[in-house]
């Protein structure tokens, strides 16, 4: 196993999000997703499971005993969160709060 949880979020945030030709690509991959969190209107469990499979590389089982559920569950919160994130009208604000600090 080469690569730690967070990797793969991040690699799903990048391609669907930073490939668009408005971001740079120097862009500090961890700021944008903080950035992209805070305004994606997540629920609270949403929030912490992507924070914690993409800044503290935790596995869906770890995160799911936790919570009291099962991984597939911690996984289905996930998806939502990330199509959440990569939604067209969170990447517009985005552009339109962040629009000159990069």
């Amino acid at each position: 196993m080469g690569k730690a949880a967070g990797d793969d979020i991040a690699a799903m945030i990048v391609s669907a999000s930073i490939a668009a030709p408005m971001f740079d690509e120097a862009i500090d991959r961890a700021e944008l997703v903080r950035k992209l969190i805070t305004i994606a209107n997540l629920t609270p469990i949403q929030e912490a499971v992507l924070r914690r499979r993409f800044f503290d590389p935790e596995t869906l089982q770890d995160i799911a005993d936790d919570y009291g559920v099962c991984r597939e569950r911690i996984r289905q919160h996930e998806n939502a969160a990330m199509r959440k994130v990569r939604s067209p009208a969170c990447l517009m604000m985005y552009r339109n709060r962040w629009k000159g600090e990069e």
